[in-house]
């Protein structure tokens, strides 16, 4: 593979304006032309500008996994040519050693020279004569004879390596057979056979060194995050893979609207919130100008923090073999770095005032109001009623739609109970007429439902070691002591958290190992349950199902802030002294936040499942 193909992989191809311009047109890009590029592919051309670059990148990522694939090739066929050629130099070793007695062929593959021409196929004993120091040659047992050629002419000198890329052969410097007109050339090998195998062999170290090269080009670097040590175009490569990975996993971020990262590397990211305008109800008076309405504008600040993670491998990431190694970790850290960043929005917008809990339904239709999350039981189901609800209630607020329709993240487990309405309209019965968000299954009143395993969960975790419950050690009369017993619980252990007791929600100041301190008096009695009280009644899982309008919330531009890290083998200096480790890591700056908070509503319900799905 040439330099240029590397530099190219990545190139777009010239547009004939810029064709134009380097042709020598005068024509300048005005700040206003370039301000509206990016306000057209930004918005009313996104999609087709998306399409166009994912289009391109993804025909430019096939053929790289190609060269990857033909390199991972080559080499295993290098391997078998080794393992022949070790085979066959054993084999003609006491052949050798009859005009040789000195020759020991594990001692001559410590000569780099030697060792390339074997891999290279030629026969053991014309290596040996080549690379021989003194450059004499057998014409028989104990002859003595010494080539007629000059020493070096035809000869590879020992410790020389074959010119890497760029590098000028010289001719007589003893690197590689040269051309000649001298007698005897025949009698070591033919000039068509030498050049057969030592282009042969400087092909495949020229590929292989030019490989290395641009994978990890740049300055050698430690474990200090500021460098990649990765060249330009692989970094783009692999940030590419990183960001593919993540897509499945932003379920939360797909519905932001998105900030770019602030110019010059700030630490707070600011969305501008403009107020709406009142109802201009008074009629104008012929020639008389009225007053004019002025705009609110607040802002809503956010401060930037990084995450990031990595996986170090020990002695397995080899220079050569190193891609399918990078891919397969950076597959999954791409899953992660998904999973992580989602995450903290998520988190973040499950913080909206709006709630709506769900009824108990009962026999015969009937209804039970709930007032809090941690009287949600199973029997509190998301419906097409509680839908509705939502849906008016954004409305109401005047909430902007995705394309005329809401839409609403929830939980498989929900999707599970929500799916046997009969107004139910699975996402493939519309398909074909609409673009499908990621994870999109259906939709019911006018909310489309996007589903994933992220979706927000609120319950316990277990309250002792060895048991999910504890139970009152003896009657509780309005105290805030409460003896237990039940698990194993160490001290201070249930500190800050929260425990359902006597039909009430109480925060632990304090624990040993059988008594908690709570923040209120309760009353209860003798073996009475204490469930984790993080969650809906007895414990069970509530799951926050978040109904959506356009620009509720925003995030930062992940294309900006997202890199991929990789460290080879022997850039760690003193700290890996024997060049144990390499890593392959990703970092990316993110935050997240609530713009209209009346734009979005969150239903807390339970589910046929909420006995058994865990917190996330």
């Amino acid at each position: 593979m040439r330099k240029t193909d590397w530099l190219q992989l990545f190139a777009q191809p010239e547009e004939p304006a810029q064709a134009g311009e380097n042709a020598g047109d005068t024509a300048p890009v005005a700040g206003e032309r370039q301000e509206d590029f990016e306000d057209l592919i930004r918005g009313r051309y996104k999609a087709d500008f998306d399409a166009r670059v994912r289009k391109i990148l993804d025909g430019r990522l096939r053929g790289l996994r190609q060269e990857v694939a033909q390199l991972r090739q080559w080499e295993r066929e290098r391997d078998l040519r080794h393992q022949a050629a070790m085979g066959r130099l054993s084999r003609q070793e006491p052949e050798i050693q009859r005009v040789y007695p000195e020759f020991r062929w594990q001692r001559e593959m410590d000569d780099p020279g030697f060792a390339r021409l074997i891999d290279a196929g030629v026969e053991p004993r014309e290596a040996y004569e080549m690379v021989r120091p003194d450059g004499r040659t057998a014409g028989g047992p104990g002859s003595g004879q010494r080539r007629a050629a000059r020493p070096g002419k035809y000869r590879m000198q020992r410790q020389r390596q074959p010119p890497g890329p760029g590098e000028a052969h010289q001719p007589g410097a003893g690197g590689h057979p040269q051309a000649s007109h001298g007698r005897g050339e025949d009698q070591l090998l033919s000039p068509s056979r030498k050049w057969k195998y030592l282009d042969e062999e400087r092909g495949m170290l020229m590929m292989n060194k030019l490989y290395d090269l641009q994978l990890f080009a740049g300055e050698a670097n430690t474990q200090t995050t500021g460098h990649g040590g990765l060249s330009a175009e692989m970094k783009t490569y692999y940030g590419m893979e990183l960001l593919e990975n993540a897509k499945p996993q932003l379920v939360h971020n797909q519905f932001a609207a998105t900030k770019p990262l602030p110019a010059g590397g700030g630490k707070t990211v600011e969305w501008r919130k403009f107020g709406s305008f009142d109802k201009a109800l008074t009629p104008l008076t012929e020639g008389v100008t009225p007053d004019g309405s002025g705009i609110s504008v607040s802002y809503i600040t956010k401060e930037l923090a990084q995450y990031g993670d990595y996986t170090t491998v020990s002695d397995m990431l080899d220079l050569t073999a190193i891609d399918d190694v990078v891919l397969e970790i950076t597959d999954r850290h791409g899953s992660n770095m998904g999973l992580t960043l989602d995450t903290v929005t998520r988190n973040e917008i499950q913080q909206g005032s709006q709630v709506i809990y769900a009824p108990v339904q009962g026999e015969g239709g009937s209804q039970t109001d709930v007032l809090h999350r941690y009287d949600l039981t199973d029997k509190c189901k998301l419906t097409s009623e509680l839908v509705a609800k939502a849906a008016t209630q954004l409305k109401k607020m005047n909430a902007p739609t995705f394309e005329g329709k809401y839409v609403c993240i929830i939980h498989p487990s929900v999707a599970f109970d929500l799916r046997q309405d009969p107004a139910w309209v699975a996402a493939h019965q519309y398909a074909a007429a609409t673009e499908l968000f990621s994870g999109e299954i259906g939709e019911l009143h006018g909310v489309r439902f996007v589903e994933t395993t992220e979706a927000k969960i609120f319950r316990g975790q277990d309250l002792a070691k060895n048991s999910r419950t504890l139970s009152v050690n003896g009657k509780v009369e309005n105290a805030a002591a409460v003896g237990f017993d039940g698990g194993t619980v160490a001290a201070n252990a249930l500190k800050g958290r929260y425990v359902l007791l006597g039909g009430k929600r109480c925060k632990v100041l304090s624990n040993t190992a059988s008594q908690m301190t709570l923040d209120t008096g309760v009353t209860a009695a003798d073996d009475t349950v204490i469930y984790p009280g993080e969650g809906g009644s007895q414990g069970c899982a509530v799951y926050g199902c978040l109904f959506l309008g356009k620009g509720a919330y925003g995030v930062v531009d992940l294309s900006e802030g997202t890199e991929v890290i990789v460290k080879p083998r022997g850039s760690s200096g003193t700290a890996d002294p024997l060049d144990q480790r390499s890593s392959v890591g990703w970092k990316g700056i993110h935050a997240a936040a609530i713009l209209y908070d009346e734009y979005m509503v969150r239903v807390e319900c339970g589910s046929s499942y909420s006995g058994e799905d865990k917190a996330n």
